[in-house]
């Protein structure tokens, strides 16, 4: 364990303007796949009954997800968009970040979307930085009812949502640029050789 040494990734913060809609968007990114959790997403999304509200799928179906996809396809609240090249764009959309993956290492989409002002539902399995209750909401994997609970919380508490939002953002401001991902691996390394 001594051996291991754990650096947080670290973004370029992007300039998006977040965009006031009456529509609250729900926004998931990252391969669409069994390990990324789609199969606890999609039945959670189904369990909910929200007013102006939509899912947005973004990334290729892996063909692993495809059956799963295929039972939402007529769901007029989801969209699946496929892969875009301006993700960035689609967060200043959205309301919220939520990603139930099963494993990762440290998911970067995650403090892209954190970058983005977005709270984040997600696992303690995505690897995030994040503080559940401060930067947003973490879930069990496995547990689409828990991502439902979450989904429902963020619908019904738009100030608190956006709070979260502020938060990761400023979070990501404060210590998970680039620049200081730069900083923690030079430092790493200046402390392996000086040993």
């Amino acid at each position: 364990e001594e051996k291991v040494k754990c650096v947080p990734f670290g973004v370029n913060l992007p300039e998006v303007q977040q965009v006031s809609d009456d529509t609250t968007y729900f926004i998931y990114s990252g391969s669409v796949t069994l390990r990324k959790g789609i199969q606890y997403l999609l039945p959670a999304w189904d369990s909910l009954d929200l007013t102006d509200a939509e899912l947005i799928v973004t990334s290729s179906i892996d063909e692993s997800a495809k059956p799963i996809v295929q039972d939402y396809k007529n769901d007029d609240s989801i969209r699946f968009l496929g892969w875009v090249d301006d993700l960035y764009e689609w967060f200043g959309k959205s309301s919220s970040f939520v990603f139930p993956t099963i494993e990762e290492g440290s998911a970067m989409v995650v403090y892209e979307a954190m970058a983005s002002g977005l709270p984040i539902i997600t696992t303690f399995n995505s690897g995030w930085v994040g503080e559940d209750g401060k930067h947003g909401i973490e879930v069990p994997i496995r547990d689409h009812e828990s991502v439902a609970e979450a989904m429902q919380y963020m619908y019904n508490n738009p100030e608190e949502r956006k709070q979260m939002g502020e938060n990761a953002l400023d979070h990501i401001t404060s210590h998970f640029t680039e620049e200081d991902y730069g900083e923690r691996i030079f430092s790493e390394y200046q402390a392996m050789i000086s040993q």
